[in-house]
């Protein structure tokens, strides 16, 4: 009894993988890189966060109106873990990415202000981390018991953020001066309402907690004010960046390069 195989069989494929490694080697010979549209990037995160916005005043609703909350309490803002404070933290680490990819490329131009721009995408991995991890939380016990601090620094994590991002405004000035106008504007205002949320809001709920004792709707309402800010200055910082690159290049890609394999085939 004959046995019939299919011509591609000599070679041990079947007909459909052959197709599918002559359209690999079609794509890896001809390579495109992904194009971004920066609106359309903004837009998914602005979309995702304001979905999680409303979460959590459903959340609030439901904890000081109906007295329960605990089934969805992960879309509470100030949870932990929650569902926006792990978006936050892949915000901060596409931001990061995004920095890197601009310093890498400014390098490359002959930039001499091509190492901020990796400074800054070092800073922003660490905030993402932070953010995923509440690192600066663990530090308000044994901060709040050296200093025995109250009011504005109930919360004692400040009593070293407040100097870091003091000095580090200071040092970023002449990076700042270089940007084109248009770009170190919005930044500086990216800038000024995350720092408006991440330690204005919190020094103001300090001082709320400490002189009037803890009341959980105030302290929520704290709590969406200061995560609006945020999140409203890392959207308007990625639009910007976007934005830049889009700028200097003409559209933003993502060109992760050919890979070429070494056996000669």
């Amino acid at each position: 009894m004959k046995v019939m195989r299919d011509k591609g069989s000599d070679h041990g494929g079947t007909p459909d993988q052959d197709s599918d490694d002559r359209s690999t080697a079609q794509m890896r010979d001809n390579p495109s890189p992904i194009v971004m549209r920066p609106r359309v990037v903004v837009t998914l995160f602005a979309g995702v966060l304001a979905a999680l916005f409303v979460g959590h005043l459903i959340v609030m609703f439901m904890r000081f109106e109906l007295g329960h909350a605990e089934i969805i309490d992960r879309l509470n803002l100030d949870a932990e873990p929650s569902l926006g404070q792990f978006t936050q933290a892949v915000l901060l680490l596409a931001l990061a990415a995004l920095l890197f990819a601009i310093g890498h490329r400014t390098r490359d131009l002959g930039d001499r202000y091509a190492r901020w721009w990796i400074g800054l995408a070092v800073v922003f991995t660490y905030l993402a981390i932070d953010e995923g991890s509440q690192l600066h939380e663990m530090s308000i016990g044994p901060l709040r018991g050296a200093f025995d601090t109250g009011g504005p620094l109930l919360f004692a994590w400040l009593i070293v953020a407040i100097p870091f991002v003091v000095m580090f405004g200071v040092v970023c000035v002449p990076f700042l001066r270089a940007l084109p106008s248009w770009t170190r504007n919005r930044i500086v205002l990216a800038g000024l309402l995350y720092v408006a949320g991440a330690i204005g809001m919190e020094m103001l709920s300090g001082v709320w907690v400490d002189a009037r004792g803890f009341d959980a709707t105030y302290f929520y309402l704290f709590v969406t004010i200061e995560e609006a800010l945020e999140v409203s200055g890392l959207l308007l910082f990625l639009s910007t960046l976007l934005s830049y690159v889009a700028r200097m290049q003409g559209r933003v890609v993502i060109d992760i390069g050919r890979v070429r394999s070494s056996g000669g085939d």
